[in-house]
């Protein structure tokens, strides 16, 4: 993970590399290998799938990155906290559902399957909203509020 982090963080640096879609391909590289684990039939095989998932989720060196440059600065702590809330909901049911796959079928194939799945889907959903025709989408249309605002006191007692 120290290695991904350091290199996809210097990958990122870089102006010809656009580090949205970069956090796009490490995510779904991520759910890919986390998908082909029961495939895995040998220690060499699961070897590298590990250290596969471990270099890919070093994508937290520029998860902050990414954020910034999507919302925006002023936009940064409210997108954090709601991206940390979704962490915070998968971290908590995921066990329990894992769980509940090696109940109902007796081995974890069901549950590598299932994550890799909802990975994958995330990183997908990640890219259709980073492809850049959405840009154009609102252009012409004016904005029905204004950023400035006026606050007067009501009564001082």
């Amino acid at each position: 993970m120290a290695i991904g982090k350091l290199i996809l963080g210097i990958l990122a640096d870089f102006k010809w590399m656009n580090a949205l879609y970069l956090y796009v391909f490490t995510i779904v590289a991520t759910g890919l290998a986390i998908f082909a684990v029961p495939f895995a039939k040998t220690y060499a095989t699961l070897a590298i799938i590990a250290g596969t998932v471990g270099f890919f989720t070093g994508n937290w060196s520029i998860f902050p990155y990414v954020t910034t440059n999507t919302v925006g600065l002023d936009k940064l702590t409210h997108a954090y906290g709601i991206l940390m809330f979704f962490a915070g909901v998968g971290n908590c049911l995921g066990p329990p559902v894992v769980g509940w796959f090696f109940d109902w079928t007796g081995t974890y194939d069901i549950a590598f399957y299932f994550c890799g799945i909802c990975v994958l889907m995330g990183g997908l959903a990640l890219f259709l909203v980073a492809l850049p025709f959405w840009k154009n989408c609102g252009s012409n249309k004016s904005e029905p509020f204004s950023k400035s605002y006026s606050y007067k006191v009501a009564a001082s007692v």
